[in-house]
C-alpha cells in the first residue's frame, strides 16, 4: 500500500524541455497512441489504493507528552473507550476512596500531567452515566487545560444527587477532548455589522 509502480510506458519517455514532470506526462501522452492505454491502466490501479477512497475520513492524530506522578503506575492513562469515541475517560487517583456528600464539592486527582502541543486546548466534561445515574457532574463544565500548563490535570466534581457518592481509585470521572484553538487580534470598530437578531439575547427567541 501507498507505493504506487510506474508504467514501463511512463519511464521510457524522453525529456522534454518542460520542467515539471505532468508536463513530461502531457508530452508522451500525445506522442504515441500506446501511452494512453498505459494511462488508463495506471489510474485503474490508483483505484485500488487507500488515499484514493472518498468512504474514509482521516482522523487527525497528534503527539502530545504526558507524564505520570510517582504512585500512580497502576492507573490507565486517559483512554479512549470506544473507537470512534470524541473524549478520553480520566481516571481518579485518589487513596482508595473520597466521598462526596450532597451538594458538596470535592478537587479530584487524575495522576497524569500533560504537555498540549501550542496551538490545542483539552476540555474536561462530565461524564453523562454519572449525571444521569447519580447527578454528579462537574462545577467547572467544561474545565480548560492550556497548553502552557504543566500541573496535574484535576478534575472538580459536585454531587447535585440525593445520597453521598463515593469515588473510588481507578473510577472513570470525566473525559477529555482535545481541540485545536484560534488566537484573536482585536480589531476596534466604530460600528459592527448589522444582523436581523441585533442585541437579542437571554430566551428572546421564545
Amino acid at each position: 500500500r501507498g507505493h504506487v509502480p510506474i508504467p514501463l510506458g511512463f519511464r521510457n519517455m524522453s525529456p522534454t524541455p518542460h520542467s515539471s514532470g505532468f508536463a513530461r506526462l502531457a508530452s508522451g501522452l500525445f506522442a504515441k497512441p500506446s501511452r494512453m492505454s498505459c494511462l488508463a491502466d495506471f489510474l485503474r490501479g490508483c483505484l485500488h489504493f487507500d488515499h484514493f477512497q472518498t468512504d474514509r475520513i482521516m482522523v487527525e492524530e497528534i503527539r502530545v507528552c504526558v507524564r505520570r506522578l510517582p504512585g500512580t503506575e497502576d492507573l490507565s492513562l486517559p483512554s479512549y473507550m470506544t473507537e470512534q469515541a470524541a473524549g478520553m475517560d480520566l481516571f481518579a487517583a485518589v487513596a482508595g476512596q473520597t466521598t462526596i456528600l450532597p451538594g458538596e464539592r470535592k478537587l479530584v486527582p487524575t495522576g497524569v500531567v500533560v504537555a498540549l502541543p501550542e496551538g490545542y486546548e483539552a476540555e474536561v466534561r462530565p461524564r453523562s452515566g454519572l449525571a444521569l445515574k447519580y447527578g454528579v457532574t462537574l462545577v467547572n463544565a467544561p474545565g480548560t487545560i492550556d497548553a502552557d500548563y504543566r500541573g496535574e490535570v484535576g478534575v472538580i466534581l459536585i454531587n447535585h444527587g440525593p445520597a453521598p457518592f463515593i469515588v473510588r481509585r481507578g473510577d472513570r470521572i470525566a473525559q477529555m477532548v482535545v481541540h485545536r484553538v484560534c488566537r484573536v487580534v482585536w480589531a476596534a470598530c466604530g460600528e459592527l455589522s448589522a444582523t436581523e437578531r441585533g442585541d437579542g439575547g437571554f430566551g428572546h427567541t421564545r
